[in-house]
């Protein structure tokens, strides 16, 4: 019997294998959507137009039962992800009978981590009987904010609207943590800054949910990542290294990275962080906090010379606005007397919390925080018999490491060897005597063999870059060797400032 040419039985093999793969491409799901091969969806579209506003394609789909974020002008859902899991989280449900939506057909989904760090980019295809759009999918290792405002729009002022968290380690990844919720949100177009508070979905009552592990709030704040810190993680290290320098835990404040989507727009990478007020901190009702405000037109300025009872006082050169109160002139009280104690020939310092301004003094030092002692920071009167105690803390630090304001220079790296004004400490220095400093010097050596040791710092750098660079931000918005370069300058640095501190102080 005359032999078959192998060629000719490797032919026939490939030709069944083809036939198998094409239909187990056909039957293939993903998270719920069926997968189709780039030549099935052109077979399949050939004969339909590309239709890129037959309806808004995020009222198409749904993940879990919530709204995905989606960035209308790059025409791109993001889906946050666990990057520790190597299985895709999440179900998609399609919302309209008259629309058949498909994930086209990709070697990615088979490496769930490495597609999350490439930011790959996958394709979605709405396909109707009148026409068809395809978006892309991108999975993101970092937890998503969407905020979609009502009708009107943001203002200035606070608008309302819904609100969408999706968070990579919650136990039910896709889980959306604010499901039936809604938000009064205003925003700040000159600092970047969102602010937003959690309700129900008729505003009648206010929502206490805890946010990417942050706590039970209601209140919360979102500080976009300032375009000068090459890093993206300074602000994050400046809270940081305030939780282990304060003693006093109610003052702590930590945060969180999200990508946000703002009213259908990417807006990039923000710091999540409960936003800073009496109920944050846990105030009494008769405690009062002040806000130090940096610029001329401070809001609600309380560093005015007023009259009263017919003679004329001063204040301070301070600026301060009061938090969470609104009448103003009842709440002045407290602030009088602790611009009193600076202000008096003869200095009397028993209303300070000199523990308190000790940390704040190490933390201002350590961050070298050129702005914190004139402004961005907070003063705590706790009421006691009609009497006060001051502490101060920190509010955002986005000038720190290195960072300045543009008047300064961005690249003044001589900061590393010089001491931030700290002008109230310097004063409570001066007359509390050596023994001051002293409690200030064994603080220090404390701290620097546990949580400000050199190599713990930079860890925590460390910690995220590799967030920032497994997530895929990194992929998708910047360059990975310049990020790299700048996250070894703020190591750098930390090595630098924390070995002149330990000359400083000792």
């Amino acid at each position: 019997m005359k032999k078959r040419p192998i060629w000719l039985g490797c032919l026939l093999f490939a030709m069944i294998c083809s036939v198998v793969l094409f239909h187990r491409t056909d039957s293939m799901q993903f998270q719920g959507l069926p997968v189709k091969s780039g030549e099935q969806l052109r077979q399949m579209t050939e004969n339909l137009s590309d239709v890129s506003g037959f309806q808004s394609v995020d009222d198409l789909i749904e993940l879990d039962g919530g709204r995905i974020p989606y960035d209308r002008f790059q025409n791109t859902f993001y889906v946050s992800q666990s990057v520790g899991d190597d299985e895709y989280a999440g179900t998609f449900r399609i919302t309209e009978e008259s629309c058949d939506v498909y994930i086209q057909e990709d070697e990615a989904l088979r490496d769930k981590r490495t597609a999350i760090r490439e930011g790959h980019i996958f394709r979605l295809w709405f396909v109707t009987q009148e026409g068809y759009r395809s978006a892309g999918l991108i999975f993101t290792g970092l937890p998503m904010i969407s905020i979609r405002s009502d009708d009107d729009g943001l203002t200035e002022e606070y608008g309302r609207g819904e609100i969408v968290v999706q968070n990579p380690d919650d136990e039910d990844v896709i889980a959306m943590s604010v499901k039936d919720s809604a938000i009064q949100v205003k925003t700040n177009y000159h600092s970047g800054t969102i602010s937003f508070k959690l309700s129900k979905k008729d505003y009648q009552e206010e929502r206490n949910l805890n946010l990417l592990g942050l706590g039970k709030r209601t209140s919360w704040k979102l500080y976009q990542v300032h375009d000068r810190d090459g890093s993206a993680c300074t602000e994050m290290l400046s809270s940081y290294v305030w939780n282990c320098v304060c003693v006093n835990e109610q003052l702590h404040r930590d945060m969180a990275y999200a990508e946000v989507v703002l009213d259908g727009a990417y807006s990039g990478l923000y710091y999540l962080a409960p936003k800073l007020g009496k109920a944050y901190l846990k105030l009494n009702e008769d405690d009062r906090l002040y806000k130090a405000e940096g610029g001329e037109e401070a809001e609600r300025n309380l560093s005015v010379e007023e009259e009263d009872a017919g003679s004329r006082r001063e204040t301070s050169s301070e600026k301060y606005s009061v938090v969470g109160d609104e009448d103003t002139e009842s709440n002045r009280e407290a602030l009088e007397q602790y611009t009193a104690l600076w202000n008096g020939r003869h200095q009397e310092f028993g209303q300070i919390n000199t523990e308190n301004w000790r940390d704040y003094h190490i933390w201002l030092q350590t961050v070298c925080a050129v702005q914190g002692s004139k402004e961005d920071y907070c003063i705590i009167a706790g009421e006691n018999n009609g009497n006060y105690e001051f502490f101060r803390m920190p509010e955002r630090s986005k000038f720190v490491f290195g960072i300045y304001p543009a008047e300064r220079g961005w690249e003044s790296m001589t900061a590393v060897e010089t001491v931030t004004e700290d002008e109230t400490y310097e004063k409570l220095a001066k007359t509390l005597g050596s023994a001051f400093e002293e409690v200030l010097a064994d603080r220090w050596s404390r701290l620097r063999t546990g949580a400000l040791n050199t190599e713990t710092m930079q860890q925590y750098v460390r910690a995220c870059e590799r967030e920032l660079i497994e997530s895929g931000y990194i992929a998708r918005n910047g360059n990975r060797e310049e990020y790299e370069a700048a996250c070894f300058a703020v190591r750098k640095f930390i090595g630098q400032r924390l070995e002149f501190l330990d000359n400083y102080i000792q």
